[in-house]
């Protein structure tokens, strides 16, 4: 029998610029990424590599950008350009983000709102899909 899990109660949530943060929900994400860490691999090769095969070291960490696609609620706090992730973009503010998935594991991480595109189609519902980068290293929370 497998042990796949559906994300069904997912939440994903930004945090105050207070400190500590406070969390709110951001409302109605259906599909969402959590960081993953890459490394950097730094080519060292020199004429003596052996047989002939090049050599590698590793470097920096990195964390590339992560997507999140939600229901498009302009007026709402959570997604507004008054109040929600369209503000922090247009504001370039890092803040922290975090997603507990279903069994209570959380990542928190500190990012930057680099893309927020909303798509309004005519017969389906309105979508708004949001890129951010992350910075620094992200906290692991394996829950209780």
């Amino acid at each position: 029998m497998s042990l796949a899990s559906s994300g069904d109660g997912t939440l994903v949530e930004l945090g105050s610029a207070a400190s500590p943060p406070v969390f709110t929900p951001i409302a109605e994400v259906y599909e969402a990424n959590i960081p993953q860490v890459q490394t950097d691999l730094i080519d060292v090769t020199h004429y003596q590599s052996p047989s002939g095969f090049e050599e590698t070291i590793p470097g920096r960490k990195r964390l590339p950008s992560i997507s999140m696609t939600m229901n498009f609620l302009p007026s709402h706090a959570s997604q507004s350009a008054q109040t929600g992730v369209i503000k922090l973009q247009s504001d370039r503010e890092i803040r922290p983000f975090r997603v507990t998935l279903p069994g209570g594991e959380s990542v928190t991480f500190n990012g930057l709102v680099e893309q927020t595109t909303p798509s309004i189609p005519i017969n389906d519902r309105m979508t708004l899909a949001v890129q951010i980068k992350p910075t620094g290293a992200p906290v692991w929370d394996l829950g209780a």
